[in-house]
């Protein structure tokens, strides 16, 4: 369980610094929440299952699940960042992906398990 309240206390760590960066629009912020955001990603990434389908989150344990959806809020999180960070349209495409990427794996975890 020590694994996962890592993963946890980056994600609200990295869920305090995303709104700050978002209120302020100050570039440090924004940085330092794509830092403890991306250390979530890692952490989350290497606890998940990386095939999505209908069989595999059936036979997902506890922790596969809690990191999938913890996964998911991270990559929700990065996505509001992407549109803090810059006027570009790279950056608002990207946001967007990740969000969609998120909202499927939201949907996956709703219908599946």
């Amino acid at each position: 369980h020590y694994e996962t309240d890592k993963c946890t206390f980056a994600l609200g760590y990295g869920a305090m610094l995303t709104f700050q960066a978002i209120m302020t629009y100050d570039s440090k912020e924004i940085e330092k929440g794509y830092v403890i955001l991306a250390r979530g990603l890692e952490l989350t990434d290497s606890r998940r299952q990386k095939k999505s389908d209908y069989l595999r989150l059936r036979a997902a344990t506890y922790e596969e699940v809690v990191a999938e959806l913890l996964y998911a809020e991270t990559l929700l999180l990065t996505s509001l960042l992407s549109f803090a960070q810059s006027d570009s349209v790279i950056a608002m495409i990207k946001g967007a992906v990740r969000g969609r990427t998120s909202y499927g794996i939201y949907k996956d975890l709703y219908n599946n398990t």
